[in-house]
């Protein structure tokens, strides 16, 4: 069934201390409990793609608690999946939003994106599929996020000798989001770019320690230009930052 284990870091002692165990109640012995984690803040989601609904069918779920809290969990799965979606088997999530993949689902897969409503009940709020998609892309194997803050604009004008200065109100928070799918064109594979995510239904400025962007569908598709199939370009991939800006490392792999 599996386990998540929590450690908290000590930093007089510079050890880690185990302070809490995270398993499913319901759980069978092929849930596969744990094959993803993501933690933001005081929010703990745990995935366990093969675990069965109330009507016994293996379709995956998530798991989410809030630190401090660790027996209250509330759980995530949509109804309308069927039978070995493998929800769960990717996640991430940041501030109030959360997103979870479900890379088998209609046989090409989707990610579904919750927004936090009150304590840790979660709602859709939309689901992301591949454009032109076809069964066995798995898109949503692999996902990553990055953020970054979009700095206000500065204008400047002169009138009549005189110079004047204007600029927005604050910065605007701007998350991009990175779906794997190493199964798409013969398994050479490609990832989804979603260049704007949806943290907000309105456009929102943001203060110190707040996020939120305008929402945006807009997305590119990127694909390594010596893949061959079976190189299930965007199995893994992840986000990083440097001075110039993010970038984006991915991972192909011979599969055949």
């Amino acid at each position: 069934s599996g386990a998540a284990y929590v450690f908290n870091y000590e930093p007089l002692t510079l050890r880690w201390t185990k302070v809490a165990k995270l398993t499913a109640g319901n759980s069978s012995r092929d849930d596969k409990f744990g094959v993803s984690v993501a933690v933001y803040g005081d929010t703990v989601a745990v995935g366990a793609p093969n675990h069965r609904n109330s009507a016994g069918v293996s379709v995956g779920a998530v798991f989410v608690v809030l630190r401090k809290k660790w027996t209250k969990m509330y759980t995530l799965a949509p109804a309308e999946l069927s039978e070995d979606a493998y929800f769960g088997y990717s996640l991430t999530v940041r501030d109030t939003v959360m997103m979870v993949s479900a890379y088998d689902a209609s046989g090409d897969g989707m990610v579904f994106v919750y927004g936090r409503l009150v304590g840790q009940m979660w709602a859709i709020r939309s689901i992301l599929h591949p454009s032109s998609p076809l069964n066995g892309y798995f898109f949503g194997e692999s996902l990553s996020v990055i953020e970054y803050k979009q700095f206000p604009s500065v204008t400047t004008s002169t009138v009549k000798n005189s110079t004047s200065t204007s600029s927005s109100p604050c910065a605007v928070t701007t998350a991009v989001l990175a779906v794997g799918a190493p199964g798409a064109g013969e398994q050479a594979g490609s990832v989804y770019v979603f260049a704007t995510l949806p943290y907000f239904s309105e456009p929102h400025c943001v203060e110190e320690g707040e996020g939120g962007v305008e929402v945006d569908d807009s997305t590119a598709q990127l694909r390594c230009n010596d893949s061959s199939p079976f190189y299930a370009f965007g199995d893994s991939l992840t986000f990083g930052t440097s001075f110039s800006g993010p970038f984006m490392s991915i991972l192909c792999h011979y599969v055949h």
